[in-house]
């Protein structure tokens, strides 16, 4: 068994009326790029359908001359959604059909078009698929280790179905673990994927010799879920939250596709309405994954011109409900995202996983990194956290590196580190060392004890400090500050001209807290930490994030919220110029490029 790196990404396609699921492999005669052909045919098969039970009043023969019809106008109509000629935004198959039939000459057209025209041929096999109410699902299955969480808000979103899976034997070993790991798992669904639904596993059923800890478990799950998110779906047939399954035997197996059958066909989404242009576009996109893994924004227009896709508003429309379906990633927060399209999703997971990942699991060969003079380089990425950009150029294989550096950054996976004329990157999800020391200043603190405080917000959170302060250096040749210290949950970095902020992350009472030295930078220091924070919020977590703000009462030691020590004008936090200071914790953050961020910052 190999644990998965980052998340392994598949396509397949399934029957309703059997279950019967297969793997779409690319060099299959119906592959994923076939969206519009199986459209086509299913709505020719349907009408085929209707006309068949007409005929069947008059009589047989004529039934079978209409079937024989259909399926030559089927056979037509596919090769016509084929070729790259002007079909209208709005066309409808019965729009294509009429013109057909209007030019009957053409219904006979060669199908090897020397014009190169043609790009598939009608293969009857859609026709048997779509005599039956099928489907295709992408499936991703997400690496379970804790350095891949960071990754989550790339890749989960609402338009999906997510499957979370358990050990039914570690669960009656550690319950109090399982149910940690579970609650992560639909913490973090329901932040980074709001109102999908979600399907609780358990597996190594044919292992549980007391059925009645299935009962246990479930009590312990329903109790778990239903403080979480009410998105679980219900094993009505067993009475439980889950669908116990296992492997070996089958055990389960049918039931589990049956229900996540069911679920998809219940969502609306699934049958949004879209021009046939769009299917034919997002087939020729799909189409090239055999040869490349993205495509130029400005490729992808010029080809939606061909399909009659010449607003450029409508082209990113269709883009963007196919990066909602999963079928490719595209990012626009910055021009240098916007300008690629990722059509092999697989492509950009391992990308990232192959600097973000579990090394006690997941090694390099290190003598392949000393043979180029980069060993002391990936030492030093697994133990501080820290990357050149040489060592990041040969991981990536030299490939789409600025892209990549600018998804990071955008979404706060890493920072730019410029200290003691040291130039290169901090990713904190690599951070090992754990902090114990104690910690002393005044101090603020966000709360997350009433929500959810998930991996990744720290980290985040570190790559918005230490970003704020390599711009002002490599901006700024006289700004000298000391380089910080950093562990997985503690960071001493100096604020602003020698004096120093602390941040430390309690895990188990869910809290960042803030530590300070200088009193007259207390205001600035809250202020500008919240607007880090807010920011952070819109922009990763999908403004999924609850916290309460706390400030420390100087008199008696206590903490107070924010919202009382603000009415009384608590000092050093509030009182006079503290309060334009502290405006800049609401300040409009969202989709804020990184550095017109930073120059909102005032300290």
């Amino acid at each position: 068994w190999n644990s998965t790196i980052g998340a392994s990404v598949s396509d397949g396609r399934t029957t309703l009326s059997r279950s019967a699921w297969k793997k779409i492999q690319m060099h299959m005669e119906s592959t994923p790029k076939d969206h519009a052909s199986m459209f086509a045919a299913r709505l020719m098969n349907q009408k085929a359908v209707k006309k068949s039970k007409e005929a069947l009043h008059r009589n047989a023969t004529k039934a079978t001359a209409n079937g024989n019809k259909l399926f030559r106008n089927l056979k037509t109509v596919t090769r016509r959604l084929s070729r790259n000629r002007g079909i209208s935004n709005g066309s409808t198959l019965r729009d294509i059909e009429e013109e057909e039939e209007e030019n009957e000459a053409d219904n006979h057209a060669e199908p090897n078009d020397p014009s190169g025209e043609v790009v598939r041929e009608f293969n009857e096999n859609y026709i048997i698929n779509a005599g039956s109410n099928s489907m295709q699902l992408s499936l991703w299955d997400f690496g379970g280790q804790t350095v891949f969480y960071s990754m989550h808000h790339i890749f989960l979103t609402r338009s999906g179905i997510y499957v979370l899976a358990f050990s039914l034997l570690d669960f009656i070993k550690s319950r109090k673990n399982a149910l940690s790991y579970l609650s992560f798992w639909l913490n973090s669904i329901k932040m980074h994927a709001p109102g999908a639904p979600i399907v609780l596993v358990g597996t190594f059923l044919d292992d549980i010799e007391d059925r009645n800890s299935l009962i246990d478990i479930n009590d312990n799950l329903k109790e778990m879920a239903n403080s979480i998110t009410k998105e679980v779906i219900k094993n009505s047939a067993d009475d439980l939250v889950y669908f116990p399954i296992d492997n070996k035997s089958r055990n389960g197996i049918s039931s589990l596709k049956a229900i996540i059958e069911k679920t998809v066909s219940a969502d609306s989404t699934v049958k949004l309405e879209v021009p046939m242009s769009w299917m034919l576009l997002l087939d020729d996109i799909l189409s090239k994954r055999e040869l490349v893994s993205y495509l130029q924004l400005s490729d992808i227009r010029e080809t939606a011109e061909r399909f009659g896709i010449t607003s450029n508003q409508e082209v990113e429309e269709a883009i963007a409900l196919f990066n909602n379906r999963g079928m490719i990633v595209h990012l626009d927060a910055t021009e240098t995202l916007r300008n690629l399209v990722i059509i092999k999703p697989q492509w950009l997971i391992n990308r990232l996983s192959n600097l973000i990942r579990d090394d006690s699991l997941h090694k390099f060969d290190e003598s392949e990194f000393d043979g180029v003079q980069l060993g002391e380089d990936l030492r030093k990425l697994f133990t501080t956290g820290l990357a050149s950009l040489d060592l990041l150029e040969y991981i990536w294989d030299g490939e789409q590196v600025e892209f990549l550096l600018d998804l990071m950054e955008r979404t706060l996976l890493l920072s730019q580190w410029k200290f003691d004329d040291e130039s290169g990157y901090l990713i904190p999800s690599l951070l090992k060392g754990i902090y114990t020391d104690k910690v002393e200043g005044l101090r603020f603190t966000f709360d997350f004890s009433r929500g959810f405080l998930p991996y990744g917000v720290f980290q985040r959170l570190l790559c918005l400090l230490v970003g704020r302060i390599s711009l002002e250096k490599s901006k700024n040749p006289e700004f000298h500050s000391r380089r910080p210290h950093i562990y997985k949950n503690y960071a001493c970095l100096e604020y602003y001209q020698d004096n120093l902020v602390q941040v430390v992350e309690e895990m188990e009472s869910k809290t960042i807290t803030v530590y300070i030295e200088s009193r007259p930078l207390a205001s600035s220091c809250l202020s500008v930490i919240r607007a880090m924070l807010h920011k952070l919020n819109s922009d990763v977590m999908g403004t999924g994030l609850v916290w309460e703000t706390k400030v420390e009462n100087e008199s008696d030691g206590q903490m107070i919220s924010y919202e009382t020590a603000r009415e009384s004008l608590l000092e050093p936090w509030f009182g006079g110029a503290d309060d334009a200071a502290q405006a800049q914790g609401n300040i409009a953050t969202t989709r804020m490029d990184l550095e017109n961020f930073f120059e909102q910052l005032t300290i």
